[in-house]
């Protein structure tokens, strides 16, 4: 489990079961399952049929309507994040066997912790990654290796930063 309110969870909820980032443009289908709007556009162009990609039901709508990120259980909005399973809830969740006596906070509250966690554990590796672009190469014919490790540590940071602050 992660230190922070935000769980592996809660990014499961949160990702696209096609492309497997987080939701961009989510658009949700009559079964409850929800896609980014271009995978599931571009999904249908290859199967040239407009079946949901996990459970193979035909959608009747050719333009999904955008998911507001509801409950899959109770298709409720997601107003809460249960600190004790590390995930978004509904109202309806909340009130459920399976969350008596935990704690809530507004989802709000927990995504701006979240981005100020992140924020405060990127700075330090942001400092590396700077002092890093600074340094020699130990050896002459070691450039290619120390630009590699550069682009690949800039890169996985800055796709967990902008896959956490799109949420």
């Amino acid at each position: 489990p992660s230190s922070g309110p935000f769980s592996l969870r809660l990014e499961e909820d949160l990702c696209c079961p096609v492309c497997h980032e987080v939701f961009k443009y989510p658009v949700i289908l009559s079964c409850t399952h929800s896609f980014c709007r271009d995978c599931l556009q571009r999904y249908w162009r290859q199967k040239q049929e407009r079946e949901c990609p996990v459970c193979r039901k035909i959608s009747s709508k050719s333009k999904p309507p955008l998911n507001r990120v509801r409950c899959s259980l109770h298709s409720e909005k997601l107003k809460l994040f249960c600190l004790d399973h590390q995930q978004p809830v509904c109202l309806v969740c909340r009130d459920s066997e399976t969350h008596s006596n935990h704690r809530f906070r507004p989802i709000d509250e927990a995504a701006k912790q979240c981005k100020k966690e992140l924020q405060e554990t990127l700075e330090p590796v942001k400092k590396k990654l700077k002092s890093l672009g600074n340094m020699s190469p130990c050896c002459p014919d070691d450039d290619a290796g120390w630009y590699c490790f550069e682009d690949n540590v800039y890169t996985i940071t800055t796709n967990n930063m902008s896959k956490t602050l799109r949420f």
